[in-house]
């Protein structure tokens, strides 16, 4: 009954359930122990517990029935406060920018390691400013590829990438690598 209060939205009283899902929630080992456990359910009153295609469907117009009796006794200032959690869920939700890491991979050199690079990114870039940095990291990266012509087998994967994006991120990458190269250059006249 918690976890479908926990499902629960209000007016809907139909679940739709995996059966693995409710075997892990339910923390048994066998699937016999769902199947009897779920036919007990059924036999409980104001629940009906349907079964195919591996997928539980159940009816739980008890629900409706429990939140009728809680809200007669629920005081008048619960009932004022929780709008307003609902409203900050709603808010947070909007403000979680979304960014086209797609077209990041798009540009990238080699197609290899994107669904784990992707989730990496979707943890890391937090801001506008992160990701314009990230892209500016893509196409220098691309940039040193294509002029080092390297060979396809030491492009690192995507998903190795964002674990080191910023070493790319420098606007003048090839400055930065002619300035390390040139203090290992002896001059012409030294030599």
């Amino acid at each position: 009954m918690e976890f479908l209060s926990s499902q629960f939205d209000g007016e809907c009283v139909n679940f739709r359930f995996r059966r693995t899902v409710l075997r892990d929630v339910l923390r048994l080992r066998s699937w016999n122990g769902l199947e009897t456990f779920m036919e007990r359910l059924g036999n409980v009153s104001g629940m009906i517990v349907l079964y195919s295609e591996n997928v539980y469907e159940i009816e739980a117009s008890i629900l409706l029935e429990l939140k009728d009796r809680d809200f007669k006794r629920a005081r008048t200032d619960r009932d004022q406060s929780a709008p307003k959690k609902e409203i900050k869920k709603e808010i947070k939700k909007e403000i979680k920018p979304t960014f086209d890491f797609e077209s990041c991979y798009a540009l990238y050199p080699r197609k290899e390691g994107k669904k784990k690079g992707i989730e990496k990114l979707v943890n890391q870039i937090k801001s506008q400013d992160q990701f314009d940095l990230f892209l500016k990291a893509v196409k220098n990266y691309s940039q040193k590829i294509e002029n080092e012509q390297t060979d396809k087998q030491y492009i690192k994967l995507f998903s190795s990438f964002v674990g080191l994006w910023e070493d790319y991120a420098e606007q003048d990458i090839e400055k930065k690598i002619n300035k390390f190269t040139d203090i290992f250059i002896i001059p012409e006249d030294e030599a």
